[in-house]
């Protein structure tokens, strides 16, 4: 089982639209097992995951769980519960929900990453739920994607340490290639501090903290990044990025390979960083966020007409070529 987040810290770049289709792209082009987290107290792949109606039905009954429910009992010592998992028909995945009280928890989870009290052994367990969590999914999903939001606040910097890697989207605009370096930076300072959680943790017990008989480690992967919602044009055949994009397009290979350099192997070829573009695709994907499905399958029923199902086509080639990609990197790392 892989675990992969797709995360930017500059909001706006399009990433649960690109999760939520490569996650749909792996359940129904390649018949994989997909489970979607959503990590983000805005909820943003549950409501794209989930039609009004099912949204309805599940928020509006109490006894449905969402992820806030699977780490809350971490704060009282509580016994843990099944995660809880919804489907997606639409998207052929199944579904940890979002909640808004997510951004409830993250004083919790700070106080508990930063702990320097006696209490060492129940925060390095808080600190380690995605672990906990991903042991008892490793035998039922073939793949699992976690949406963020674009914070770097500490739920995030868990779902980033604990993944096997993460794809970061990307837009043409000068604030994203600020992101790059400030991704680098965090990630690097969130490694050094959690090797200091478990050399406390090793003075008090003897031993580093451990789950199925292995040291919890982190070593997040940087699976490549995709430029996206540039405006374009064709020439000879092949689509271009219009002249204003241009300059930042072009600095982001540099960028990527001076400051991520840390997150990949040494021997990996730097081109098979950037493991797809992706343009414009204008209406498409306000079609796809209404029919509650993936751009690649939208149909005359969901108001595609004429020369929209060219672009449905266009699209299902880019998934495609991102996923090779992501499956490539994922091999080259020994991941797959």
């Amino acid at each position: 089982m892989n675990t992969i987040a797709v995360f930017n810290n500059k909001g706006g770049v399009g990433k649960t639209t690109l999760l939520c289709n490569i996650a749909a792209y792996y359940s129904f082009v390649l018949h994989k097992k997909v489970l979607v987290i959503d990590a983000d107290p805005q909820c943003n792949a549950t409501t794209y995951l989930l039609d009004d109606q099912k949204i309805e039905e599940v928020y509006s009954n109490q006894t449905v769980k969402t992820l806030y429910d699977y780490i809350e009992p971490y704060q009282s010592s509580e016994g843990l519960i099944d995660l809880p998992i919804q489907s997606s028909v639409g998207f052929g995945v199944d579904l940890v929900l979002g909640d808004t009280r997510l951004a409830l928890m993250e004083d919790f989870l700070s106080g508990e990453w930063s702990d320097t009290s006696n209490a060492i052994q129940r925060s390095i367990k808080t600190v380690c739920f995605l672990k906990y969590m991903y042991l008892g999914l490793k035998d039922k999903y073939d793949f699992v994607f976690i949406d963020v939001g674009p914070s770097l606040g500490v739920l995030n910097r868990l779902v980033l340490l604990f993944t096997d890697g993460f794809i970061m989207p990307t837009s043409s605009d000068i604030f994203c290639l600020r992101a790059v370096d400030n991704i680098s930076k965090a990630i690097e300072q969130w490694i050094q501090t959690f090797k200091k959680l478990q050399e406390k943790y090793y003075d008090n017990k003897g031993h580093y903290y451990q789950l199925d008989n292995r040291d919890v480690e982190v070593n997040p992967m940087f699976l490549g990044y995709v430029n996206q919602q540039y405006t374009s044009r064709t020439r000879g055949g092949k689509r271009q990025a219009v002249k204003a994009y241009d300059e930042i397009i072009s600095q982001m290979p540099k960028l990527v390979n001076e400051k991520m350099s840390k997150y990949y192997p040494r021997n990996i070829d730097k081109g098979h960083l950037k493991i797809g573009e992706i343009p414009n695709f204008n209406s498409l994907i306000p079609m796809s966020q209404s029919a509650h499905k993936p751009v690649f399958q939208l149909s005359s029923h969901d108001g595609v007409l004429g020369a929209h199902f060219t672009k449905v086509d266009e699209y299902q080639d880019v998934m495609n070529g991102i996923v090779c990609n992501v499956n490539r990197n994922l091999e080259e790392y020994g991941l797959a």
